[in-house]
């Protein structure tokens, strides 16, 4: 995957996300992904992320996310 779609954010009871070594980049996330106030796990790692996702820090029941093997300075 390259790009995550934006229907990922009507998935409002989704509680573990988890799509990690793929092609995602600084901007696969889509912008309603903050919406997901039920997810509590992600897994991100193994893509191609530079930057830690800013979405990430408005997600109020996220207890674990994995960014490893990405390429965040």
């Amino acid at each position: 995957l390259v790009q995550l779609p934006g229907e990922l954010a009507t998935l409002k009871n989704l509680k573990h996300l988890h799509v990690k070594n793929n092609a995602l980049h600084d901007l696969s996330l889509p912008k309603g992904l903050e919406q997901l106030n039920q997810l509590e796990v992600i897994n991100l790692g193994g893509n191609r992320f530079k930057q830690f996702p800013y979405q990430l820090f408005r997600l109020t029941n996220l207890r674990e996310s994995y960014l490893g093997s990405n390429q965040i300075g």
